[in-house]
């Protein structure tokens, strides 16, 4: 008799228990869970069982093929991946992606952390946070990160010189080829950028389109077309 006051005890205490871990399981749940980092400026949550792209506010981090791409992108990847964060909605970009600010489950910002470790630069050309400025200049100061290297280019430096080295080439004119005048096939709604030598090509066959017989001339040096790979194999 004097068993059943203590086996109710111990039963309240495991019920309380319980709900105590599920309180703190679901603490730790808080927010949005990072599935993805593209690069050291962009990463992937999923909200409502849905990828969302977010593009974070006010940095800009180097691009994969600059020195520190890599770091920055992994540095990012060791702070959020697979983690629940908060997402502080700035908006959206010309290309659909969120725009915000991250703060990870210790409270502090994605955004600020690879500034602050010379990850990434403060892009005020399309934010206002004083802070990123403040940061940057420390990072600087200190040599954190990419600021190690004697004169680091920024991101959108590179990507306006990479833009501008394919307008050029795009403008660049071709030779004319040998046989110029000689009969080519090409799908003006498929096969982009090919021509065929071989009217019963099979890739050329696929076309949905009015297949058009043009001179290899013109197709190379006005359509800026390339032979295909199938057809024009030598045999």
């Amino acid at each position: 008799m004097q068993r059943k006051p203590t086996y109710l005890r111990n039963l309240l205490c495991w019920f309380f228990l319980l709900l105590l871990l599920n309180a703190c399981q679901g603490k730790t749940q808080e927010g949005y869970k990072v599935i993805g980092v593209k690069d050291g400026d962009t990463i992937e949550i999923l909200v409502d069982n849905k990828p969302v792209t977010v593009r974070l506010y006010g940095v800009d981090a180097p691009e994969k093929k600059q020195p520190y791409g890599t770091q920055a992108k992994n540095f990012a990847s060791e702070l959020a991946f697979g983690k629940y964060v908060k997402l502080h909605d700035k908006g959206k970009d010309r290309y659909g992606r969120t725009i915000g600010e991250i703060m990870l489950p210790d409270g502090k910002s994605l955004n600020k952390e690879l500034v602050a470790n010379g990850f990434a630069w403060y892009y005020k050309a399309y934010a206002n946070d004083p802070q990123l400025g403040y940061l940057e200049n420390d990072a600087r100061r200190l040599e954190r990160g990419l600021w190690s290297q004697p004169n680091p280019q920024a991101p959108w430096d590179f990507r306006k010189n990479k833009r501008e080295k394919s307008k050029a080439a795009s403008k660049k004119p071709i030779a004319k080829p040998a046989d110029a005048d000689r009969e080519v096939f090409i799908c003006p709604t498929g096969s982009a950028g090919t021509y065929h030598v071989k009217p019963d090509c099979y890739v050329l066959n696929r076309c949905k389109g009015q297949i058009e017989a043009v001179t290899r001339g013109h197709a190379v040096m006005n359509l800026r077309r390339t032979a295909c790979k199938v057809c024009s194999k030598k045999r």
